[in-house]
């Protein structure tokens, strides 16, 4: 059988690609089943808590996307028309008009632009503090909204009718449209919504407009969706039903899938990969379209000596990480912004971006890195303290700190211990500053540099090491304001004065999704921030 596994590699090379596992599936669209009920067995592992696209998580976040459906959706790598049948942007591109196509909510009752309205009021009500509320704010008068000084009349946010959405921005923000297909700015009832999304999980108020809704849930044990018969392209959606399960260990989940008793599950068994990327054809390497890192807490020493920082992000070899200790189609990380984000022009920003030093792809620079420890005054490791690298246990996070630990200690002589902690203590940690050295990690929201950029402005709640830089918050300030190239070289600019010039962190790798697909299952879909999308997905004989 002819190999399928999809490499990181390639895919990046696609222009925007963000769909995966299309091409030879849709051709084979005509030997699909149709004489059966067709039920997709998904796995996604832990539960979500619920499926209000208001509440983000990684597991909620992937069935959202296919109970629900914004202004826009993004397929085939391509921003395509979803609830708004059309949109017009003004010349200076600071005013949105979308115009909602006839449209039904799962009982049947109208999508209105009204509906979209009270969502991003919730993602930004004062009272709320949701933690994704500053993916509006490019949106006029909403961060001050979000602050409580403002009125909702401030916010650029308007209703024109009941098939009229007009958005009013601060700055050209190139990346809107994309936003708009994120979970986030999903439409939600007013009459069906409560805060803590409890509506959500019962499929009696579980109202939805996207291609299926929720038919069944019993906690701990599934989750059942369907498709949703008032969907505006319900004619086009083939699967019947989804079957959602639970299982956490990845083990398990293979079990499971080989036993044929679920179709589709990620985050394959590590110790799995080789064998499975040698012979498997129903085993594939997905882009994610996001980058894992190291950051120095900045405030303690000797992290705060750019000297230190560099020294230690020069002597680990990125590509021995990548090949022998990840193995799961991972690439050396090279900068803050993935392959896969695009410039105005269509060029990659990646392809774009200048070579850095001290983040070599293709090998560890050890007598550069001794020379710099030298000079910052711990010649061959000598007197530097014992510090400590937080992670926590997942994946591959342990056995990775441990193989660039022991880089560090070969390569320079200096001891760093690996610290492993429950992710709400690492949480605290952060917000408490109370770590040396700790892991970090960051998808895609949007495909645009901004996203991986902004973590890094002084004060922002992900720049966990309190690094500050006023010329680099200058460059991000300015390209709020600017575009096309002009915006695209300040953006540029500000990752090699990230990188380069302060070494505020360690690029280590982009992240990359392993997955296991039956192959009966055809024309899905898997982008890098929103996830898997079944909407056209088919089941063959």
């Amino acid at each position: 059988m002819k190999k399928r596994v999809l490499s990181i590699l390639l895919v990046v090379t696609m222009a925007a690609a963000m769909l995966a596992g299309c091409g030879k599936e849709s051709k084979e669209a005509n030997s699909t089943d149709t004489s059966e009920e067709k039920v997709l067995r998904w796995n996604v592992g832990a539960e979500p808590t619920c499926i209000d696209p208001m509440i983000v998580g990684k597991e909620s976040m992937q069935i959202v996307n296919n109970t629900f459906e914004g202004l826009m959706r993004t397929l085939n790598g391509e921003q395509v028309c979803a609830m708004a049948e059309s949109y017009e942007v003004s010349d200076d591109a600071l005013t949105y008009i979308f115009h909602l196509r006839d449209a039904k909510w799962s009982d049947g009752e109208p999508v209105k632009a009204e509906d979209f309205a009270y969502a991003w009021f919730r993602m930004i009500d004062p009272k709320l503090q949701n933690s994704y509320g500053y993916q509006f704010f490019c949106i006029k008068g909403a961060q001050d909204y979000f602050a409580g000084e403002a009125s909702k009349e401030d916010v650029g946010i308007k209703v024109v009718d009941d098939k009229t959405l007009e958005v009013e921005l601060n700055t050209p923000a190139p990346y809107f449209l994309a936003l708009t297909a994120y979970n986030v700015f999903y439409p939600v009832r007013e009459d069906v919504a409560d805060p803590e999304g409890k509506w959500s999980m019962d499929p009696e108020t579980a109202i939805c407009n996207g291609p299926f809704v929720l038919k069944e849930y019993a906690m701990n044990e599934k989750m059942v969706l369907a498709r949703n018969e008032n969907y505006w392209d319900a004619e086009n959606v083939k699967l019947d039903k989804i079957e959602i399960s639970f299982i956490i260990d990845a083990d398990s989940a293979m079990t499971a899938f080989r036993a044929g008793d679920i179709d589709l599950f990620k985050e394959v068994p590590p110790q799995e990969i080789p064998q499975l990327q040698a012979d498997d054809p129903e085993f594939y390497t997905l882009p994610m379209m996001g980058i894992s890192y190291y950051a120095f807490n900045l405030q303690r020493e000797p992290l705060n000596d750019v000297r230190v920082r560099k020294a230690m992000s020069m002597a680990i070899d990125r590509t021995t990480l990548a090949e022998n200790v990840l193995k799961d189609g991972s690439i050396p990380g090279t900068g803050t912004v993935p392959h896969g984000i695009p410039l105005s022009t269509g060029e990659e920003f990646r392809e774009a971006a200048k070579d850095y030093d001290c983040a070599d792809p293709t090998q560890a620079k050890v007598e550069e890195a001794q020379a710099l420890l030298a000079e910052a005054g711990f010649p061959n490791g000598e007197g530097f303290p014992t510090l400590s690298l937080m992670v926590t246990n997942k994946g591959s996070r342990v056995s990775l700190a441990e193989a660039v630990t022991q880089m560090w200690k070969e390569n320079l002589g200096i001891t760093i211990e690996v610290q492993v902690v429950e992710p709400q203590v690492m949480s605290q940690s952060h917000a408490d500053r109370n770590f040396d050295i700790t892991h970090g990690g960051w998808s895609a929201d949007y495909t645009d540099a901004y996203n991986f950029l902004s973590l890094w402005y002084t004060g922002s709640d992900y720049n966990y090491g309190y690094w500050s830089n006023a010329e680099f918050d200058k460059l991000i300030d300015d390209s709020m304001y600017a575009t096309g190239e002009e915006r695209d070289q300040m953006l540029l600019d500000a990752e090699e004065i990230l990188i380069e010039e302060d070494c505020a962190g360690i690029m280590v790798h982009e992240l990359a999704d392993t997955c296991m697909i039956n192959e009966r299952v055809v024309n899905w879909d898997k982008t890098g921030f929103a996830g898997w999308y079944f909407g056209y997905t088919d089941i063959k004989k």
